[in-house]
């Protein structure tokens, strides 16, 4: 909740003002990808670009939840993957 709260902040950051301390705030909750395997995240949906006008690609946030898990962390090879629970209606 934090992390996602953070970005928000970042998202509606006025102009003028330095995303620095949103960045620190963020650091607690980065993961570092290769280049190639960010842009096929950004490409397949599965990561999103923050306010690409304002940072360029400084800030991409996961969208697809299912490709993080804490115990063994980000899995980029299958960017469409979709845990088996989720589809269940």
């Amino acid at each position: 909740p934090e992390a996602r709260a953070t970005v928000e902040d970042l998202r509606r950051l006025p102009d003028g003002f330095s995303p620095g301390g949103l960045a620190r705030r963020l650091q607690a909750y980065t993961v570092g990808t290769p280049p190639k395997a960010r842009a096929k995240l950004i490409a397949t949906g599965a990561a999103e670009v923050i306010a690409p006008a304002r940072y360029g690609d400084q800030f991409v946030v996961l969208t697809h939840r299912d490709l993080y898990r804490t115990d063994i962390g980000l899995s980029w090879e299958n960017p469409t993957f979709i845990e088996v629970e989720r589809l269940v209606i």
